[in-house]
């Protein structure tokens, strides 16, 4: 039709030839019209931790001298405002670890599957040790993830995984859940 692609060797370049001329992309709303509408729930919450968030936030270079020490601050002056969205954004995910714990505390009772992700990997690691569930994040090896993909998908009895955004996010098959909670974003 357009290559001869008999006995290939190189699939890699293969798969770059064939993407470039024939992959189709469709969203799903075009392929499976049955399905309602995406559903989104802000649900709003306290942070537990308001003060030292508040603190950070006023005086950054001084919260890290007291919580990290002078090398720390020193080193942040270099680029403050990035390492001030940063923390805070690292505090906000601690002050509502409480909340959403409990939401998914009431979630489980519906005995449906449902994906944790977070942005930090402390976040993500601090979900799995909690629900005691597996953690997918940058330091997963390859054969591992597929693995715990394998296992959320097939096996009934498992009903959570906590994943990093940047590594579950793409690529990653895990239609046996409907729901999914973003306990931070990116």
């Amino acid at each position: 039709w357009g290559m001869d692609t008999s006995g290939d060797k190189n699939l890699k370049e293969l798969n770059d030839r064939l993407r470039a001329s024939c992959y189709i992309r469709r969203l799903k709303s075009e392929v499976l019209k049955e399905l309602p509408p995406k559903q989104r729930t802000v649900v709003p919450t306290e942070l537990t931790n308001r003060a030292e968030y508040d603190r950070a936030e006023r005086n950054l270079i001084q919260w890290l001298k007291e919580t990290q020490g002078r090398e720390k601050a020193d080193a942040a002056t270099r680029a403050e405002q990035l390492v001030r969205i940063e923390a805070l954004k690292r505090l906000a995910a601690r002050g509502k670890m409480a909340a959403i714990k409990e939401w998914v505390e009431n979630f489980l009772d519906t005995d449906q599957k449902l994906v944790l992700f977070g942005w930090h990997q402390e976040v993500v690691l601090d979900l799995a040790r909690t629900f005691h569930c597996d953690a997918m994040y940058g330091g997963t090896p390859p054969e591992k993830r597929q693995a715990m993909v394998e296992k959320f998908q097939y096996d009934p009895t498992v009903k959570l995984i906590a994943l990093n955004i940047q590594t579950g996010g793409v690529g990653i098959t895990l239609t046996a859940a409907s729901n999914i909670v973003f306990a931070e974003l990116g």
